[in-house]
């Protein structure tokens, strides 16, 4: 799950990214604003290791979370 906590109402992208670069999911999210949840569903083929977690902002600001994937889940 993503959670949005005091954002302000948008459109969120929303990215996974493996590492060498490719994007692997990709999601736009359109937030009312404040608080809310949005569930991310992955594939039961996706291998275990270091992805990023990329959320693009309306106003352009990116915020970038390390995600560590173990047994393809």
């Amino acid at each position: 799950n993503v959670q949005f906590i005091n954002q302000p109402s948008g459109r969120y992208s929303i990215r996974l990214i493996n590492t060498v670069g490719q994007v692997i999911y990709n999601q736009s999210v359109q937030h009312a604003g404040g608080n809310s949840s949005n569930r991310i569903k992955l594939t039961s083929t996706l291998s275990g290791g270091m992805y990023k977690l990329q959320i693009l902002q309306p106003d352009k600001t990116r915020y970038v979370q390390n995600l560590v994937v173990s047994n393809g889940k």
